[in-house]
């Protein structure tokens, strides 16, 4: 699997990747070459991941924290429907890397 973040230092963008896995530092390699030739791209690919992450999260605390308010069950829905967000979220997450990895 190859994961990727982009980030600015100084003046410039950095692109950082990480491949884990099975996954061969040249394949790494090209995949980050490819990145870096639409850089637009890397941005949308990172910054949907990560706002992915965020809505299924606040999405599950939401939802828990209505269903606690409507059985007054305490914060145990709240918690439970968050971990389930941050999971669903997860889940997304690492099913996208591995899509935009070429299906490993």
């Amino acid at each position: 699997m190859v994961v990727a973040a982009l980030f600015r230092r100084g003046e410039s963008l950095v692109l950082f990747v990480v491949v884990a896995g099975a996954s061969s530092a040249r394949r790494g390699a090209r995949f980050a070459r490819g990145l870096m030739r639409k850089p637009l791209r890397a941005v949308a690919l990172i910054f949907g991941l990560g706002l992915t992450l965020a809505v299924t999260t606040a999405a599950g605390a939401l939802l828990g924290d209505y269903l606690d308010r409507r059985w007054g069950t305490g914060p145990w829905l709240s918690l439970m429907g968050t971990l389930l967000g941050m999971g669903l979220g997860l889940w997304q997450v690492l099913s996208e890397a591995r899509r935009v990895d070429g299906g490993r």
